[in-house]
């Protein structure tokens, strides 16, 4: 039964509208009430990487160590480096996500080179390109991203003008690195990863538009009762 009274249905309707927007916020975007997750390989987001040639010093420092989720620059083995000798530039790496995700901003822990007393150079110059799929494949989301590292131990964050949406893989391409450092033809860096966050479930999606459209067309039925 709907209610006649003018002021009745005025809260009906309030009611309807805060709910289907709290429905909106609640099912669709969760995640972007909160902060936004950080998506590296130390809480598993990053899921794999491969390189796109023999880029391995002693088969130890990989690029596995790109996403192990060690960021310190004690000497621990914690770093990817490059081979001794017959290095080439650019480096390229391939990074597949657990789920397809909004990334904001890519965030790097680099080495250092040129004073630093510290085996490898740190990373100078670099770019990324986002993909829907894994492997770097499916389609290519946007534009590449270029950005240019400080030489600095320090945690470094790149704010994307716009965020990739839908991203699943990314390839990241490391085109220059500072140096010398403590030893010539090496090139490394601690760790990479990404802030963003899932992209929402399409059923979840769904289910806040149909919460809207229902408060909207409960909205009109009044309106129009109202007027009789």
């Amino acid at each position: 039964m709907i209610c006649t009274n003018k002021r009745q249905n005025q809260a009906i309707i309030t009611s309807l509208v805060s709910s289907a927007c709290l429905a909106a916020l609640t099912f669709g975007f969760s995640e972007k009430a909160s902060a936004a997750a950080t998506v590296w390989g130390g809480n598993g987001a990053i899921t794999s990487i491969t390189d796109g040639g023999n880029y391995r010093y002693e088969g130890r420092l990989n690029s596995s160590r790109l996403i192990n989720g060690l960021t310190g620059n004690a000497a621990n083995n914690n770093a990817y480096m490059s081979v001794r000798a017959g290095q080439s530039l650019p480096l390229e790496f391939t990074l597949n996500l657990d789920q397809s995700y909004i990334l904001e901003d890519f965030v790097l822990w680099n080495d250092r080179g040129g004073s630093q007393n510290a085996l490898g150079d740190g990373l100078r110059d670099f770019s990324i390109a986002f993909y829907s799929e894994e492997d770097g494949s499916g389609t290519k989301i946007g534009d590449d991203f270029d950005g240019v590292a400080a030489d600095s131990f320090s945690e470094q964050t790149f704010n994307f003008d716009s965020p990739y949406i839908g991203v699943q893989s990314v390839v990241l391409t490391m085109n220059t690195f500072y140096g010398p450092g403590g030893q010539p033809n090496f090139h490394q860096v601690r760790e990479v990863g990404f802030n963003g966050e899932p992209v929402p479930e399409p059923l979840t999606i769904m289910g806040a538009g149909v919460a809207i459209a229902f408060g909207a067309s409960f909205k009109r039925k009044l309106a129009k009762k109202a007027t009789k």
